[in-house]
């Protein structure tokens, strides 16, 4: 699958939530990104359980803008401790390879709604880098829950891309990447953007990333 990202103006923030996140009422600037839909449950055989979940991701020179939300009643939120195991709480995560022609390597940031994260980056599921606290400059803003939906965003910071990559973001840019929606406890569930074709639950598969084209 193919997301346009849309470039957003100089100055954007992660979304600053008041209360519970509602996709009807006006969330702007947000609101301008294309939506992709994470909607494919590969497994649902075995885990028989879904959740209207969605993404939408915007960039400028500072970064990429990243809004997620999803319809979930109960959510799990127990691991507060930055870099844990975070997909076993309801959780959203965004994988990216943000410059896959000279370099492999992607970051996978898995959100919980406390929020606390685990942000690691690497070229598979093992020997990953794994950082211990709060990444300078992503800025994570959560939602309250109240039933229906609960939603996060943040900024993955153009000066940590450079650092990393040695690279700056440019229009015209093809990043490699997947949205997904999961539980390991409650109600389990496994949701991708980008078809997963692995035998279990597995999004450490950079093969099966959709492509990103920044505006």
């Amino acid at each position: 699958m193919v997301y346009i990202v849309k470039k957003m103006e100089k100055g954007v923030q992660p979304y600053q939530f008041d209360g519970e996140f509602d996709p009807k009422k006006p969330f702007m600037p947000y609101e301008a990104l294309n939506e992709a839909e994470i909607a494919d449950y590969e497994w649902f055989d075995k885990y028989p359980v879904s959740f209207p979940a969605f993404a939408r991701v915007g960039w400028n020179e500072d970064g990429l803008f990243v809004l997620m939300y999803a319809k979930e009643e109960t959510i799990c939120k127990e691991v507060y401790q930055w870099g844990s195991l975070q997909c076993m709480d309801s959780c959203m995560e965004f994988f990216v390879c943000p410059f896959p022609e000279s370099d492999d390597r992607y970051l996978n940031i898995e959100i919980n709604p406390i929020p606390t994260a685990h942000v690691g980056l690497g070229n598979g599921r093992y020997e990953r880098a794994v950082y211990d606290g709060p990444v300078e400059g992503m800025d994570i803003t959560v939602s309250r829950h109240e039933g229906k939906y609960w939603a996060i965003s943040y900024r993955i910071p153009a000066k940590l891309l450079k650092e990393i990559f040695g690279k700056e973001l440019a229009g015209g840019q093809k990043m490699r990447a997947n949205f997904f929606k999961c539980s390991g406890t409650i109600h389990p569930h496994f949701g991708t953007w980008n078809h997963v074709t692995t035998e279990k639950p597995d999004f450490h598969t950079p093969d099966c990333f959709g492509e990103l084209i920044l505006e």
